[in-house]
């Protein structure tokens, strides 16, 4: 029977609390007669020269007067999601922002993942290469999102993903995939914060960083933009967005875009192809003491998922499958040496669909209570939903034949937080509460074998109820101008009712055959996670800083033989990380040759504990679950610079070790081996050129992106390994125009046109690789090594029009 969730006395008065917050309710809406524009103020974060700070140039605008009152009452920081290069250089945490430079280089068709390889430490890898498939994303080796590379991971889901500061993941796994965020026109800047944060600025799953996704905002003056893609694989897009400027103190902004494109793996007249979309929309309403804005923003994306292919022929694997007791069908070998590097199977012999969505409304409120108090509170409510369907005809009579995963989640939730400016101080205090319910519907099914998706051969149908409390305090001191010294302390409180419900929902199926084999349960997690970072400027241009932090999880919830469902619950404990950093940075204006520079060195040290590891078992839908203990080392650096007029050049380095303290699977031990799918390198460099001719804005670039070497897991032994797979590198390069119209064309302020070249010189190589027990292929296959080919060589063209 499925129970209703119960809503916790605290996260109704918080509610309250939010809702009368907004000041249409409590205070007389007045006209702002100033404000800049945000998506000015905030793009260029990375150091870069947008092409909006260019127009201002060329073309200065007269914002007006903004009154003394309300300058020293309304901070700037109220309406930047994002932080700027200063509040970065004086920061005791390591940090990084993408502005719209790496934004862009991350292609017209690129989507978030793409766009997040830009950032020091950080490693992706996919089966496809556009923004609909999903990504696994690791920041410093610890990940987010999943893309099938096998089992064994550690971390899927420990970084925190936010939308306009909004949290993104599912609370029940921890899980957030990169198709939820497609649509990069509708993104001004990135920001990455390594390891777990200040206490303030976190949410539930901040392991080892956080990723925010900042949208543009509404602007003072009117205006907006129309584009088009087209490109390899038949990929084609389009995008727009517009604003109001500001009227009375009110502006919005709305945008969206939607894409096709197919997988540069295919074969045997299928093209695994996919589609996404987003739209977006945010309305801002200031007024004399702060600001009110309300948001929503709704995304999908879905692409069909080839399978791994073996590196070397196998005998038995052919691209026709397997009929009978195990008779391959006669054909040629499936491998990259044999049937083609970009082969996968056809369509009637296996075809996975992957969809990933999200929508999600919410509020904001900033508002000066004071001089030297302000307030914000955020109030959200998001909804999230996988589909999966997976059709493998590979092997005739398999019993797992149609797979149907449709889980969804719902989740709503209120942010408080206080900041108080004192003389030699500044405390931020409050927290956050939300309620979730995750539903991990799946089933399979062989309908030759008299089984459906009402009478399944294997099923699950469970809720999770989640309530996540938290209290922070949090104290920047500054006893001289040079120093920053910021101690934290949070108070958490994670709460799970689990419901084994797959009998009311599939009332048909044989009990025996649900996969959750244990009765309903419940937890309640009580901890403190203290931190403390230091910031010292011995020099005007020198930053050396220092943090240690602890942070928990929640046990990722679902999947067959996951926690609750087959691991009590008096066996469960939150993961946890223990990390501490030491650096320097540099921040350079002018300087010989050295005009706007930024680099930032850093020494990491984690320990991940209490790790729950899923095992895939072959042939069988289930999982089995390691324990474990990992410790991460590494350096990260990164340097930007406009040495001459018109030229930014960048560089992103780490080096990193990781092996498990401890990794037990049944009563075998693997400890001392190194962590699996983490790359010991990841590095790039390039530069982008801005030279005006004419009236034409020519902006070429050219970068390298290079992945070193990770190690293998084996699906066969459920375990680490020290085999590892080749390093891969690849030369992308783009030439993008713009022209101003001069009124030449009505409403149109200028038109801008791009190329882009991905792996310039064709390279070959795979973004991951596992060890098979033989479950896709058969026992002929166990041991062997099955890869997912990188992108080959791509071209996309784009025109935008602006307005």
């Amino acid at each position: 029977m499925k129970t209703v969730s119960r809503i916790h006395p605290l996260s109704l008065a918080l509610a309250t609390v939010g809702l009368c917050s907004i000041p249409t309710l409590g205070y007389a809406a007045s006209s702002m007669t100033a404000l800049t524009n945000s998506a000015t103020t905030t793009a260029n974060t990375s150091g870069n020269i947008t092409n909006v700070e260019q127009d201002k140039r060329n073309h200065p605008v007269n914002v007006g007067t903004v009154s003394k009152k309300m300058a020293s009452r309304k901070s700037p920081a109220m309406l930047r999601q994002l932080p700027t290069q200063e509040k970065i250089f004086k920061s005791g945490e390591t940090e990084k922002v993408l502005g719209k430079n790496e934004i862009q280089a991350a292609g017209p068709a690129g989507g978030a993942a793409q766009a997040l390889a830009f950032a020091p430490g950080v490693n992706i890898s996919s089966y496809g290469g556009s923004a609909g498939a999903k990504y696994s994303i690791s920041i410093n080796g610890i990940k987010t999102g999943w893309a099938g590379f096998g089992g064994g991971n550690v971390d899927d889901g420990s970084i925190m993903v936010t939308f306009d500061g909004v949290p993104l993941n599912n609370p029940g796994t921890g899980l957030w995939q990169a198709p939820e965020v497609p649509q990069m026109s509708l993104i001004k800047g990135i920001g990455i914060t390594y390891g777990p944060g200040s206490v303030a600025n976190r949410w539930y799953d901040n392991i080892g960083g956080a990723i925010n996704f900042d949208p543009i905002q509404p602007g003072q003056k009117p205006g907006g933009s129309i584009g088009i893609t087209y490109g390899s694989f038949d990929t084609k897009g389009i995008h727009f967005n517009a604003t109001t400027g500001n009227i009375n103190g009110w502006s919005a902004v709305i945008g969206g875009g939607q894409s096709t494109f197919n997988n540069y793996r295919n074969g045997y007249g299928f093209s695994n192809p996919g589609k996404t979309f987003a739209y977006y929309l945010k309305i801002r309403k200031s007024f004399k003491d702060g600001d009110w804005s309300l948001g929503a923003y709704d995304a999908q994306g879905y692409a069909y998922r080839p399978l791994p292919i073996p590196l070397s022929p196998i005998s038995g694997v052919t691209v026709n499958g397997v009929y009978g007791q195990g008779n391959p069908n006669a054909g040629t070998l499936y491998s990259e040496q044999t049937s083609g590097y970009y082969t996968s199977l056809p369509y009637n012999l296996i075809n996975k669909l992957d969809l990933n969505a999200t929508w999600l409304i919410y509020s904001r409120l900033h508002l000066a209570l004071s001089r030297h108090v302000e307030l914000e509170d955020l109030l959200y409510y998001r909804h999230g939903r996988r589909y999966h369907t997976h059709n493998d005809n590979y092997f005739t009579n398999n019993p797992y034949q149609i797979e149907y995963n449709n889980p969804d989640s719902n989740m709503y939730g209120d942010k408080l937080t206080f900041s108080v400016k004192l003389p030699y101080n500044t405390v931020k205090f409050g927290g956050f509460f939300l309620n979730n319910t995750y539903n991990s519907r799946n089933a399979f099914y062989n309908a030759s074998l008299g089984t459906s998706l009402m009478i399944p051969t294997t099923y699950r149908s469970d809720y999770f109820y989640q309530t996540d409390l938290a209290a922070f305090l949090q104290d920047t001191i500054r006893p001289i101008k040079s120093l920053n010294i910021t101690p934290g302390v949070r108070f958490i409180n994670y709460q799970t009712n689990f419901v084994n419900n797959g009998t009311a929902d599939f009332p048909y199926a044989n009990p025996a055959n649900n996969e959750a084999v244990l009765p309903n349960a419940s937890t309640s997690f009580t901890k403190f996670e203290p931190n403390v970072s230091i910031n010292y400027r011995p020099l005007y241009w020198l930053a050396v800083y220092a943090n240690y932090g602890e942070s928990y999880r929640q046990p990722p919830n679902g999947g067959g033989g996951g926690p609750y469902q087959a691991v009590t619950a008096s066996t469960l404990q939150l993961e946890k990380s223990s990390e501490y950093q030491a650096g320097l940075k540099v921040r350079i204006k002018h300087a010989g040759y050295l005009h706007r520079i930024l680099f930032s060195a850093n020494y990491y040290h984690m320990t991940y504990s209490n790790e729950t590891i899923p095992i895939p078992v072959v042939n069988e839908p289930y999982e089995l679950n390691a324990v474990g203990s990992s410790v991460y080392n590494g350096v990260n650096l990164y340097a930007e610079d406009d040495p001459v007029k018109g030229l930014h050049i960048f560089t992103n380095v780490n080096f990193q070790s990781s092996h498990f303290l401890n990794y037990t699977v049944g009563s075998i031990s693997y400890n001392g081996l190194p962590v699996s799918n983490s790359a010991s390198t990841t590095f790039n460099v390039g530069g982008f050129l801005r030279y005006y001719y004419n009236g034409t804005l020519l902006e070429p670039r050219l970068w390298y992106q290079y992945t070193g070497s990770q190690y293998l897991f084996s699906n066969l032994l459920g375990a680490p390994t020290s085999q590892k797979m080749p390093s891969y590198g690849t030369l992308n390069a783009a030439i993008r125009v713009t022209g101003y119209t001069k009124n030449i064309i009505p409403f149109v302020k200028k038109v801008g046109a791009e190329l882009m070249i991905g792996n310039l010189l064709n390279s070959k190589y795979n973004v991951a690789e596992y060890i098979t027990a033989g479950g896709y292929f058969g026992p002929n296959s166990a041991g062997q090594v099955l890869g997912f080919p990188g992108a080959p060589r791509a071209v996309y063209a784009s025109f935008t029009a602006y307005f």
